[in-house]
Parts: structure tokens; C-alpha cells; sequence
């Protein structure tokens, strides 16, 4: 079936040629560490994306410092949630005896660690609550090649992928890595990720992530016993989390995702249970709580195999559209706060539009109607003319991939609380709209990166030759930006409900429904 999708894409000449080079040395290794910071930025914006295969020494590492966290400390606060039938599944104590391999904990320098909290890079931005110790020479000399290699590729290549701008200086993925030389977890996290994404980008084994993956958890298991559930929240704890989501995008999307998912909300539960969250809660925490948010919003429009699971946000906490507005700049996906807050709405709305009629038929069609009001009524252009922080010269695509998300978010409104009278013709307009601002967008567009969830719900109303044939170019658009085993899902996905679609005349969203799997599709 997936060769009817779309053709995994052709291994490219740089990566081939990038494949046969051998790790960086020692001496190369000291030499970029040595460089000044304006010369690694320079490097940094210049460089092409190029590709080096590792050698796999089992060399042993010798164990790193302990990390001083001045962390968050919440008052616990009681949190209204349903009961989770999946309680069980959240992240659990995986001992690193029943893993292989060696004990790959730690990166190669990429920055010099300040012996203070460091505000480490943007003034007054990526601030980062944590007692970093000094070092003498680079924290990250024993580092093995192999994950050497992986932490490279990780800040070259791999980071970018995280955030729709992807900015030198204000990465959080990327800022936060001198701290991995002193959190275990975090180390094996990103290396896990690194590797996983290198073997989808070269087509190459994929157990090379095996090892970090589940020291990576092994560490976190033992971070969050010795801590314990206090209201303390850590950015490289948080971002542990995020990297194990990320991850599940790179090996298919299905299912797992939520078990992370589950884990990072009660981490930020309590916080977000406050009036307002606390003073010192710095600016790279609040984005990779954002980040966490954009997963919950866009992973539960997917998730069929149950609707009544505990959300990140309530609606009586005032802080949800705060926290996603702050964290706007650095936004994988490039939806608008608003539409992101109106998904989420409807996602709510739905359990009520499964009883036939709704037992409050008359708030539920007040509260229907409103939404898609609002959505009919937000202004793309206004929105993209606010944005400050981005150059002029991106702004008619930024508008594109916002025209987008609203199409694709009437779209999921429609097809989400009125399944049973929306028909293919009602929703025929938007289908089309959504397809023209996606195809305006260049290929290897920055933008590409925020399409995933746009184009697969576009590929839902796909219905003749030519529209599916659109949508399998742009699933492979989407693959030469994001490596991504969950792209190859949505074709596989597509593909099914498309043929299941013309032998019973079912439309796309209620047999995804019927499917009962839980797809993230980011």
C-alpha cells in the first residue's frame, strides 16, 4: 500500500556522499569548541545539511556530575480530571541492566557551561533555572564518537525540526543541551531521538536508539522517584518528555504517544491548577509546557480509542490561552493560539454530539455554532501583520499555513459535531481552500514542517484520482522536511479509509472513528 502513497524518497547526493565520511575526531571536536561564538554561528547559518555515518566503539563513559535543580515548587493544588483508565501506563522504572550496549551518557561540547543560571542566549528570554557546575574544558570529553556523532547531528540537524523558526540563539532544544552533561535522562533522550531520526534520513537500522531509549527512561523513572510529585518541574525534565513524544512522530505515531502525553500533564498538572503560574517559572519551562500543549490539542483529534481522558487544560483555568500566546514565537506548529484554543474546544464539545439527539440539544447547537463562528471569523492576514517577530519576507507563507490550519480546523469542527448531516459537498469548499493555501507553500519550506495535521485532514476529504494524487505529493513533500515515520502512517491511513471509503460510501472521518486508534499526526 505505501507504494501507492508515495515513494520513499531517493537518497540524495549529499547524503551519500556525507555517509562514507567517518565520526569527528577528537582533535576535530576541540578544535569546534574552540571556536568563538560568533564563529559558530556563522557555521552554524552557513552550513549545509549533511549527513555522517558513525562507527559504534563500545567505549565505557565515566559518570556525570548531579544537576542542582532551582526548580518550581507549587503548592499542590487539586486538579479536576476524569478517571484514566490508562493510569498505569505512564512512565514506568526501566532498569538499564535490561538494556544492551554501554552506558552512553553523555554529548559532545557544544557550548561552555556557566557555573551561575545561566540566561543562555536570548536577554530575558531562554532563561533556565538550574545550577549548571563549573567545568574544566569541555563537560563532555568522554563522550564515546558514536555519541558524539548523535549529539552533533542532534544540534545541527535534528533540533530544527522542534520549532517552526528555527533561530541560533533561541532553540530551546538546542539551549538546553550544555545542561545534558549533567542530566542523564536528557543525555540518552536526545541521543535516542538523533539516532532514531538519522536511521529514518538514511534508510538505515533502526536499533541504534535501543540503548539510549531505555537508559533515557531509566534515568527519568529514578528522577521522578528521588523528587518525587511535589510541584517540581524541571526544563530538562519537561523537555525528557517532549523528546520521548518527538520520538514517537519519528517511529510511527500510534498509540504510545499517549503514555508520554499522560506523563508530561501531571508534571505541569499542579502549575497550570494556580491562579497564574509562578513568578519564576522561566521562559524556556513555559515553552516546552507549550509545546506539550500543542501535542494534547492536535494529538486528541486523532485519538479514537477513547474521548473522556484527562486534559493539560481545563476550561475553567485561566491561564490556557496564556501559556499558548507566550510560547507563540516558538511554536512547532505555526497555528494561531486561537484556532489551537478552539480545537481544543471542540475536542471537548464531541462526547456531547455522540448522543442522539445531544440531552442539551439547544446549548450544544448555541456552543456548535459558536465555535464555528469563530473559526469562520479569524482573520489569517491580522494575525500574521501582529507577528513582530518574524521577517516581512515570510510572512505570505506563514499566511498560507495559518489559511490552512483554519480550513483544516472548520473542517474537524463540522466533521466532529454534526457527523451525521455533514455531507461531502457541504464541506467541498474548505477541502478545496485547504489544498490551495498547502500547494502555495514551497517545497522544502520551513512551513512544511507545521503542515503534517492540515494536510492529513485535507487528505481526508480527498476523493478523486487527482486529489489523492495531490495529497500523496504532499505527504512526500512533507517527508523531505520531517523524516518522520508517523508521514508514512498517514499515508498508510489515507490509503485505507480511501479504499474502505468507495466500497461502503462512508466518509474518511467516520471510518477513522471506526478504526478506535489514537494517530498523532504533528
Amino acid at each position: 500500500m505505501m507504494g501507492k502513497t508515495f515513494p520513499t524518497p531517493a537518497t540524495t547526493s549529499n547524503t551519500t556522499a556525507a555517509v562514507k565520511k567517518s565520526p569527528p575526531t577528537a582533535t576535530a571536536t576541540a578544535t569546534t569548541a574552540g571556536k568563538t561564538a560568533a564563529q559558530r554561528k556563522k557555521i552554524h547559518e552557513a552550513k549545509a545539511a549533511t549527513i555522517v555515518s558513525p562507527t559504534l566503539p563500545n567505549t565505557p563513559v565515566s559518570p556525570v556530575a548531579p544537576l542542582t535543580p532551582l526548580s518550581i515548587a507549587a503548592p499542590r493544588t487539586p486538579v479536576k480530571r476524569e478517571a484514566d483508565d490508562d493510569d498505569n501506563e505512564d512512565l514506568c522504572v526501566v532498569s538499564s541492566s535490561n538494556h544492551c550496549g554501554p552506558d552512553t551518557t553523555v554529548a559532545r561540547p557544544m557550548m561552555q557551561l556557566s557555573a551561575a543560571p545561566a540566561e543562555m542566549g536570548v536577554p530575558g528570554e531562554l532563561t533556565l533555572t538550574l545550577q549548571i557546575p563549573p567545568s574544566q574544558g569541555s563537560p563532555f570529553g568522554h563522550l564515546n564518537p558514536e555519541a558524539r556523532f548523535y549529539m552533533q547531528y542532534f544540534e545541527d540537524r535534528v533540533a530544527r525540526d522542534f520549532v517552526l523558526f528555527d533561530r541560533v540563539s533561541d532553540n530551546p532544544y538546542r539551549h538546553l543541551m550544555p545542561a545534558a552533561a549533567h542530566h542523564p535522562a536528557l543525555l540518552n533522550g536526545i541521543l535516542a531521538v538523533a539516532a532514531r531520526h538519522h536511521s529514518n534520513l538514511t534508510n538505515t537500522s533502526v536499533a541504534k536508539h535501543l540503548p539510549y531509549k531505555g537508559l533515557s527512561f531509566a534515568h527519568l523513572s529514578q528522577d521522578l522517584q528521588r523528587l518525587g510529585t511535589k510541584g517540581i518541574l524541571t526544563e530538562p525534565t519537561l523537555a525528557v518528555v517532549m523528546l520521548f513524544i518527538f520520538f514517537e512522530t519519528l517511529d510511527g505515531g500510534l498509540n504510545t504517544w499517549k503514555i508520554h502525553l499522560r506523563g508530561a500533564r501531571r508534571l505541569i498538572q499542579e502549575c497550570l491548577a494556580l491562579d497564574s503560574l509562578p513568578e519564576n517559572t522561566s521562559a524556556m519551562l513555559r515553552i516546552f509546557m507549550n509545546h506539550v500543549t500543542l501535542v494534547d490539542i492536535i494529538g486528541r483529534t486523532l485519538a479514537f480509542s477513547a474521548t473522556s481522558q484527562p486534559s493539560v487544560f481545563d476550561q475553567d483555568i485561566p491561564e490556557f490561552l496564556a501559556v499558548l500566546r507566550e510560547g507563540e514565537a516558538h511554536n512547532f506548529l505555526g497555528c494561531p493560539a486561537e484556532l489551537l484554543e478552539t480545537i481544543h474546544a471542540v475536542t471537548l464539545l464531541k462526547p456531547r454530539a455522540r448522543t442522539h439527539p445531544p440531552s442539551d440539544a439547544c446549548d450544544f447547537l448555541s456552543t456548535a455554532r459558536a465555535l464555528l463562528a469563530r473559526i469562520d471569523s479569524f482573520s489569517a492576514a491580522t494575525y500574521v501583520a501582529a507577528r513582530t517577530d518574524i521577517d516581512a519576507a515570510d510572512s505570505p507563507a506563514l499566511s498560507h499555513l495559518v489559511h490552512a490550519y483554519r480550513c483544516a480546523a472548520r473542517v474537524y469542527a463540522v466533521e466532529t459535531l454534526f457527523p451525521l448531516v455533514t455531507t461531502r459537498d457541504a464541506i467541498a469548499p474548505y477541502h478545496a481552500e485547504l489544498r490551495r493555501h498547502i500547494a502555495a507553500l514551497q517545497d522544502r519550506s520551513l512551513f512544511l514542517k507545521g503542515a503534517v495535521w492540515p494536510v492529513f485532514v485535507a487528505g481526508t476529504g480527498a476523493h478523486s484520482t487527482e486529489e489523492r494524487a495531490w495529497t500523496r505529493t504532499q505527504l512526500g513533500r512533507l517527508w523531505e522536511v520531517l523524516p518522520q515515520g508517523n508521514i508514512k502512517n498517514a499515508g498508510i491511513v489515507l490509503e485505507d479509509i480511501w479504499e474502505r471509503g468507495d466500497a461502503g460510501g462512508e466518509r474518511g472521518w467516520t471510518l477513522l472513528e471506526k478504526g478506535g486508534r489514537d494517530w498523532l499526526f504533528v
